[in-house]
């Protein structure tokens, strides 16, 4: 494009990139329009916008479903304590079974902590979610999903498909109990996976650095201790370096974990990054960490 385009390049642009954005089949889709910088005047609903944060510009797939992207200053959490307090003044409010949660476990490189929330309003004729997600450059991308279409409003459907959603609650909780272990500055970090069940959760991933398994260890470690692990026992033998952890979740129910990292043989540079906590019964005095589970999901 040219540095001074013309209004047919600039329809261009916006033809391009509603392309990229949307597909034919959405049935959220219906007259598709862009607004670069700025949130649309005609908004039934009015959306706060937190300080130290700019619109910048928002997607209307159609007059009843609009999602808004923000860059902010403030930190994820700040952005959800900024949410919950204007919303609920606005008489936005969040249900029980669908209360936010936030990933943890192994990011990725280029990815920091990452936050959804959703909020409904007046018997669910609106539904609002929000996701929150650090970027690399330490600024903050915030997207705003408002629904007025009773049919694919998240709070209708969450009604509808109660028992569905209260699963998929589950599955995001227990991941709450890992919290979020970033790599260390320079090394590529990929996920690879994980499950979890009624009484364990357990994740994966590929580490690629020159530093040394030690050092790698005792990286991961630091995290889990400011995320209130507590270390029970730790060890290394040839390629490999474990920690055994104790720690309670919001119920102070106990709970044990295993952290260990193993560097490939026949690729110096590559390493294999797994955690796994487990639930403790009453009755449990074993120290063990168990046998990991075939589970996994995408």
């Amino acid at each position: 494009m040219s540095e001074n385009p013309t209004s047919d390049e600039v329809k261009l642009l916006e033809k391009l990139a509603l392309g990229l954005l949307i597909y034919a089949a959405d049935p959220r889709v219906a007259e598709p329009r862009l607004f670069l910088g700025k949130i649309p005047e005609n908004l039934p609903v009015e959306l706060p916008v937190p300080e130290q944060s700019r619109v910048l510009g928002t997607l209307a797939r159609s007059e009843t479903q609009v999602e808004i992207v923000l860059e902010s200053d403030l930190k994820p959490d700040e952005i959800a304590s900024f949410y919950r307090t204007q919303l609920a003044a606005q008489g936005w409010n969040e249900p029980e079974d669908m209360q936010s949660y936030r990933q943890g476990g192994f990011m990725h490189t280029n990815i920091g902590p990452y936050t959804h929330m959703t909020f409904c309003r007046e018997s669910n004729i609106a539904g609002l979610t929000i996701n929150v997600q650090q970027l690399q450059s330490a600024a903050t991308n915030v997207r705003l999903n408002l629904s007025l279409d009773r049919e694919m409003n998240p709070c209708v459907q969450q009604a509808r498909n109660r028992r569905q959603m209260m699963l998929h609650q589950r599955h995001h909780r227990m991941f709450e109990m890992i919290p979020p272990l970033s790599p260390p500055p320079g090394a590529q970090q990929r996920g690879g996976g994980g499950g979890s069940g009624s009484d364990e959760v357990h994740t994966s991933a590929t580490l690629k650095t020159n530093l040394a398994l030690d050092v790698v260890a005792k990286h991961y470690a630091d995290q889990l201790v400011q995320g209130g692990w507590t270390q029970t026992g730790a060890g290394a033998d040839g390629p490999m370096a474990w920690y055994t952890w104790r720690f309670t979740v919001e119920e102070q129910e106990p709970w044990r974990g295993l952290f260990f990292v193993l560097k490939t043989p026949d690729k110096p540079d590559d390493y294999y990054l797994h955690i796994r906590a487990t639930w403790i019964e009453p009755d449990d005095g074993q120290q063990g960490s168990g046998w990991f589970s075939g589970m996994h999901f995408s």
